[in-house]
């Protein structure tokens, strides 16, 4: 499966990410079309974390806001994130997410036909069901 890398961008307001390789990427996509992965489902989040494991082990964590007890649905992505002994994850350092366009764009759908897709800084998207 391809991977898809992290860009820290406008001063760290923008989390950029784009396809380790672009044309593995499309073929993925293309074989995973007519699947559950690639549709405004949950499963997009479930492909999407797949393809960014490899940053799971440098401390990075790509989360579901259901998975930190939010009641908010989207992806969350840390610089730092740790899972406690009572099955929650403290996160650490600057956070981002998707929630501005969370089922209305597919990040999968953006990178496939924009070569990237564009996560926003946590701060700058705090509403009253999403807290830190």
């Amino acid at each position: 499966m391809t991977e898809l890398k992290f860009e820290i961008i406008n001063d760290g307001q923008t989390l950029r990410v784009t396809a380790e390789n672009p044309a593995e990427f499309a073929e993925y996509i293309k074989d995973h079309e007519d699947d559950a992965l690639t549709s405004y489902s949950p499963n997009t989040d479930q492909a999407f974390q797949e393809m960014t494991e490899s940053y799971w082990t440098n401390g990075w964590g790509v989360h579901t806001a259901d998975e930190l007890g939010q009641m908010s649905e989207c992806l969350v992505i840390s610089e730092e994130s740790y899972p406690e002994e009572d099955g929650s994850i403290t996160l650490n350092g600057k956070v981002w997410t998707n929630i501005r366009d969370y089922q209305i764009v597919n990040p999968l759908d953006s990178i496939l036909e924009n070569g990237y897709y564009d996560f926003d800084l946590w701060e700058d998207m705090k509403m009253e069901n999403f807290r830190s």
